[in-house]
């Protein structure tokens, strides 16, 4: 039997007070900046997800914006200061730059990346202890209709969409989802 893991680290957009002081970014600015980074609605719409079925499927979650700090990189990289990993962003999405202090650095990723890195490897050896194979998925969101910003740049916007909307998920597309979903049991 298979365990499956959803992984949603772009679903926050909690921000400490003192880390938002020292951004330096208008009200306005951190608004947009959360409107572009983050997913919040897909994290709810998991979470409900979750609370309907059996609890050996875990959701984990990070708790802190992408603006706080990136876990995975993906937003560091496509705002041009990442290598791949954890890391600070650069610069806003709006190209301000954000001056980080390396102290800041430090306790920032002590106490908000660590944690969550931790959560979701117990989440693995967890799972590992019932099932053979473990499959983790990372989700980002698209929306199906163009926005002012792009969530990634650096590639083109999927062509298609896996949805429960009439139209829009190619059949294909839709007869894999529902065999992936079937060899895990029902996600």
């Amino acid at each position: 039997m298979s365990s499956l893991i959803l992984n949603l680290p772009y679903s926050s957009c909690a921000i400490p007070p003192g880390v938002a002081r020292a951004l330096g970014l208008s009200e306005e600015e951190l608004r947009l900046e959360q409107w572009r980074l983050c997913d919040p609605h897909l994290a709810r719409l998991a979470k409900s997800a979750a609370q309907l079925r059996d609890k050996d499927r875990p959701v984990v979650t990070y708790d802190y914006s992408p603006i706080v700090a990136d876990p995975l990189g993906l937003w560091a990289l496509e705002l041009g200061g990442g290598e791949g990993g954890a890391a600070t962003l650069p610069r806003s999405t709006a190209g301000k730059t954000i001056a980080w202090k390396e102290k800041d650095r430090e306790v920032i990723f002590n106490r908000a990346v660590v944690p969550y890195y931790q959560r979701l490897q117990e989440c693995v050896e967890a799972a590992l202890k019932h099932s053979p194979l473990v499959l983790v998925l990372t989700v980002r969101s698209y929306s199906s209709r163009p926005l002012e910003f792009e969530k990634n740049r650096r590639y083109p916007r999927p062509q298609a969409t896996v949805s429960s909307e009439e139209g829009l998920t190619p059949q294909g597309l839709a007869d894999l989802a529902l065999r992936s979903r079937r060899a895990f049991h029902g996600w």
